[in-house]
């Protein structure tokens, strides 16, 4: 790994590797050093257990599966934590662009510490809006219990805590509102057979 003058990196794969020799790759500082702290956090989640999103959910859950009746308290922590007006969490699409620019610059480790359920359930209440679902437990699917959204007599399992996870994982800005549309159009898919 060599820094540039300007702060930048290049990355240069090991000559004797396999995959792509000697090659290398160009990473703006920003970039390079978000990716490494990921690059820790997953390396730290695996060791200890926490690879699949739920098992990452379990570690830094405070409220676990009570969540679901925790609804008005958890918005108070999203609005005070980010400085978001609490009449503009409204439960729109729009209320998650807000969300995703006030998380820019937000301590990450503290996020998965003080905003973890609390978007969980803004995001799966969301869901539970848009597709006229409801809130279950997981009892036979993979990962022990768990909250999840669903439409009765379907089977779908939608997803809020898979959102949050992969949206806030530290390499790129979150997207909660598009992650949060793409789960929703893709069970739309499943329930049309």
């Amino acid at each position: 790994m060599y820094e540039l003058p300007n702060g930048d990196f290049i990355y240069v794969f090991d000559p004797a590797g396999a995959s792509v020799p000697g090659k290398g790759n160009y990473w703006q500082k920003e970039a390079f050093l978000r990716f490494v702290s990921w690059k820790k956090r997953v390396d730290e989640d695996y060791k200890n257990g926490r690879a699949a999103s739920v098992d990452h959910w379990r570690y830094y859950t405070r409220l676990g599966n009570r969540l679901i009746e925790s609804g008005g308290g958890l918005l108070e922590v999203i609005s005070s934590e980010l400085g978001i007006p609490r009449d503009k969490l409204d439960f729109g699409y729009e209320s998650l662009a807000l969300i995703d620019a006030a998380i820019i610059g937000y301590d990450l480790d503290n996020a998965w510490k003080t905003l973890y359920d609390a978007l969980v359930f803004y995001i799966g209440q969301i869901i539970v809006e848009r597709v006229n679902g409801t809130w279950d437990i997981n009892t036979k699917h993979y990962g022990g219990d768990y909250p999840y959204v669903t439409v009765l007599g379907t089977g779908l399992q939608y997803m809020p805590i898979n959102i949050v996870r992969s949206e806030l994982d530290g390499v790129k800005d979150s997207n909660l509102r598009k992650a949060t549309s793409d789960e929703i159009r893709i069970h739309a898919f499943r329930n049309a057979d």
